[in-house]
């Protein structure tokens, strides 16, 4: 079965999403989680937060939400790497903490982290021989910059059969980038093996300016996905498997304006077979007061059941949600809510498809 490994910043929604997966669909999923940033605060002019106090309960909270099956760990988006609870690197600390709780975490490496978190994650896998990931972006292909991974792996003390490599296309996708992808998986198999090997990107669009009602948007990362697996599968090369960032949008996901200036709308991601569709209705919440609360929600969910592709691949436990909403019966909720249930959706929907033939 064809791996996924999706890259998520572990926010209660997604954190929630996850804990709600099956067995079955844990089978074929092992998450990047992304450890999310401190949050701002706009008023003082400082974190909300410590680097302690945000990590704290972190380790424990990411168990629940895997229900213990192992996952890679990005410490990518926080702002500083100070030692924390007796002079620890955070990366390592937090390994540990989780190893406590029952979760097998495995560190992932970018070329730009910081030096002292690559010698975190290189005595990591010295002490518990876990390896590490490894992401790429486009320019730090070996095609293109050929002495990038291996001093990476040097650093981290690692060999091939340690590494689970992430080839990343970043936010371009055409025919030109699928036969870079192409050469540059060609590239690399001249190597020793790797212990996993997955291609993605970030397709998810930005929803700020889209208009009220139903929009939908190509999976641009999964037809790349697609089209790069049935190529080497023609060929009789070893196959990938494959990543994304699920429904979100890493260039904005992570907030630089002050909470009280923003207007949030009612808007729900679906995922379907080729396609994302977002719905769009009134405001949530809005500056001086405006904004109707979760009954934004009930238009956007109402258009995305009348749409065709509703419940297409699968039907899944969001679309009893979104039913029970419309009915009703259970409340709309807020973006937490919502974000959880289209995660939950996406993630579920994505190991469908790979379990099946590509």
């Amino acid at each position: 079965m064809v791996q996924y490994r999706p890259v998520l910043i572990a926010k209660r929604g997604e954190l929630s999403a996850l804990k709600a997966l099956s067995a079955g669909t844990w089978s074929g999923l092992k998450p990047v989680l992304q450890v999310p940033p401190r949050e701002w605060d706009f008023e003082l002019g400082s974190y909300k937060k410590t680097l302690e106090e945000h990590l704290r309960e972190l380790p424990k909270k990411f168990h629940t939400a895997t229900k213990g099956n192992a996952a890679f760990l990005d410490l990518s988006l926080l702002d500083a790497v100070t030692p924390v609870f007796g002079g620890r690197h955070p990366l390592a600390w937090f390994v540990d903490e989780a190893a406590t709780h029952g979760l097998e975490l495995t560190p992932l490496v970018l070329p730009t982290s910081h030096p002292a978190t690559v010698a975190a994650a290189a005595d990591i896998n010295a002490r518990l021989g876990r390896g590490v990931g490894i992401r790429l972006a486009p320019a730090e292909w070996t095609s293109i910059a050929p002495r990038v991974l291996p001093r990476l792996m040097t650093d981290c003390g690692v060999a091939h059969g340690d590494v689970d490599l992430f080839v990343d296309v970043g936010r371009e996708f055409s025919v030109l980038v699928d036969q870079a992808l192409l050469a540059e998986l060609s590239n690399q198999d001249g190597s020793d093996v790797f212990r996993s090997r997955s291609i993605g990107g970030a397709a998810f669009p930005d929803t700020a300016g889209l208009a009220k009602g139903l929009s939908a948007f190509a999976r641009s990362d999964w037809q790349l996905f697609r089209d790069a697996y049935r190529a080497r599968l023609r060929d009789g090369a070893e196959t990938p498997d494959f990543f994304d960032n699920a429904i979100q949008n890493p260039d904005i996901e992570i907030g630089t304006v002050n909470p009280r200036f923003l207007s949030i709308s009612g808007l729900f991601r679906y995922t379907v077979d080729e396609d994302w569709l977002v719905a769009k209705g009134d405001l949530f919440k809005g500056q001086a007061g405006l904004g109707v609360g979760g009954a934004a929600l009930i238009t956007p969910v109402t258009l995305l059941r009348a749409h065709p592709q509703y419940a297409n691949p699968i039907r899944t436990e969001t679309e009893d949600w979104i039913d029970a909403v419309i009915a009703g019966t259970q409340s709309p909720g807020n973006p937490e809510a919502w974000r959880r249930w289209a995660t939950q959706r996406h993630l579920s929907v994505v190991v469908h498809q790979l379990s099946i033939p590509i």
